[in-house]
């Protein structure tokens, strides 16, 4: 997954608006965990990205 900045996003797929539960940095990525219709998601973001949890990104899915 990469976050949408400024309305756009990395790879391919529609933007994703999630309230991120968890955010654990480890090191050289950090992973995200949210929810989307009930069902606990994870993804993987980039360590530089600012992110907090009870935060709401835009996330992309990068399908490459």
């Amino acid at each position: 997954m990469a976050r949408g900045q400024n309305g756009g996003g990395v790879g391919t797929g529609h933007e994703l608006p999630a309230t991120l539960d968890v955010v654990d940095p480890m090191g050289m990525e950090t992973m995200v965990y949210f929810r989307v219709g009930g069902i606990e998601v994870c993804g993987r973001v980039e360590p530089s990205t600012p992110c907090n949890p009870g935060e709401t990104a835009r996330l992309v899915a990068d399908l490459r």
